[in-house]
């Protein structure tokens, strides 16, 4: 038996374990999962029985493998060699006493370049824009274009899926223009928006119409831009919509405004004509992340969600003012709210039940390539006289996931749908659901993890 505040040996071999799968779990996230079974080790233990185990902490060093000069030396010299055979460059020594192997090696390092995975929050005045905007993207009706009603309260939305090389990771926060909302609520908001794609963006999409954006929305843009922890406009994308009516112009002020705001954010701007192209405004973004270095990690936003009871801050009532000045509450009419969590094995399965509920092509049916992070996606719309909200949980099932990180995961589901779900929905398939699969099912519905 070990001595008060030692982990025994089958402690101590699961903690390995853990730390083999995630390389990147804490001493911290090690205790907590420990305190969640009644074991009280401190930090400081952990990592000297990990250490003796040849587990040491360590901070990333960040350095690229070749330098910026050796990859344009390395680029040029493989333009001028496009059609040698496939064994030219066998014996090629570099000064820096790397091989060039073959034109196939080069090819691939090229490929590497491109985007993998392209995570963006989409931001703007008109709700119904910034929808049609990320269905675009998408290439299906993700995001519902039509407002929701004046009592049904905001929520920021998360979507993803696969287009051209890149898998997509879309937060459409359609609520952060609202003048109702208090600085102290836009605050709340953002760091919601932020965290649905941690580590951090790497594109903010900012659409914005020609002849509806004066200098109040100006005010509230800086005042979401004050409220990030990095310089925003390196990762500011401009996106102008054209809504005029024929034979009208845009005030001459609104478009001065809009010109500053694309100078701010170095001139990316794109124009969302007619007829876009997709492949077009993906390499617009594609290389913006490489201007920026790849750089896309946040500080601040690298955590789950705000807990539950900061994200019941956007409903907001509506007021209309009378002829004597007073305001006086509108009494619209109420759709009942229903909040649902889709739970399974299956990721296609789920997204199907999600789609079928929701009547359009919310949740992307196919999985995402083995090196995207999965995360709960969140989408909503009205069905018949509900409002719903419903959270997708593609991978809680993932064997792979250890105690601390399925913790981490049923918190953010929980934490999309605040103040709580009012129906789980389990889909199963009757000839795949093994007895492994019921504990973990357990564990995910054990009322202790719960938010």
């Amino acid at each position: 038996t070990p001595r008060p505040g030692e982990p025994s040996q089958e402690r101590l071999k699961r903690l390995i374990q853990e730390v083999t799968q995630d390389p990147t779990t804490t001493s911290r996230e090690l205790q907590a999962s420990l305190a969640s079974v009644k074991v009280s080790i401190h930090d400081s233990t952990i990592r000297k029985r990990l250490g003796k185990n040849g587990l040491h902490g360590r901070v990333p060093r960040r350095k690229p493998l070749l330098s910026k000069k050796n990859i344009k030396a390395r680029l040029s010299f493989t333009s001028k060699h496009p059609d040698d055979p496939q064994d030219f460059g066998e014996n090629t020594l570099w000064t820096d006493e790397t091989v060039r192997r073959t034109a196939v090696t080069i090819s691939i390092f090229l490929s590497h370049l491109a985007v993998s995975e392209l995570r963006m929050v989409l931001l703007g005045k008109n709700s119904s824009e910034i929808s049609r905007v990320g269905n675009f993207i998408l290439g299906r009706e993700v995001f519902d274009t039509e407002a929701p009603p004046p009592l049904a309260e905001w929520h920021n939305e998360r979507a993803r899926g696969k287009v051209e090389r890149s898998y997509i990771t879309l937060i459409n926060t359609p609520h952060l223009f609202d003048p109702g909302l208090s600085l102290d609520q836009l605050r709340v908001q953002v760091t919601e928006s932020m965290s649905l794609c941690a580590p951090g963006p790497h594109v903010l999409v900012l659409v914005l119409q020609p002849d509806d954006f004066n200098e109040e929305d100006r005010d509230r843009l800086n005042s979401i831009f004050s409220s990030l922890p990095e310089e925003p406009h390196k990762h500011t994308l401009i996106l102008t919509t054209h809504t005029l009516q024929s034979g009208s112009r845009a005030d001459p002020v609104q478009e001065n405004i809009i010109k500053q705001i694309i100078t701010e954010c170095r001139n990316r701007h794109f124009e969302f004509s007619t007829e876009p192209s997709r492949s077009a405004l993906i390499e617009v973004m594609e290389n913006m992340v490489k201007e920026n270095g790849g750089h896309h990690e946040w500080r601040g936003f690298l955590s789950a969600p705000p807990a539950a009871g900061q994200q019941q801050q956007g409903q907001l009532p509506v007021y209309r003012e009378s002829e004597g000045g007073v305001k006086e509450e509108i009494q619209t009419e109420k759709l009942s709210e229903l909040r649902m969590v889709l739970l399974g094995m299956n990721t296609s399965a789920i997204s199907r039940v999600g789609n079928f509920i929701l009547s359009r092509e919310a949740f992307d049916t196919e999985a995402p390539p083995p090196s995207v992070q999965q995360h709960s996606e969140r989408a909503r719309g009205k069905v018949e006289r509900s409002y719903i909200t419903l959270i997708s949980t593609p991978h809680l099932f993932d064997p792979h996931l250890s105690v601390t990180q399925l913790n981490k995961r049923v918190k953010e589901s929980m934490s999309l749908c605040a103040p709580g779900p009012h129906i789980i929905v389990l889909i199963l398939q009757p000839d795949d659901f093994t007895e492994t699969d019921r504990h973990r099912l357990n564990h995910i519905l054990n009322p202790p993890l719960s938010v």
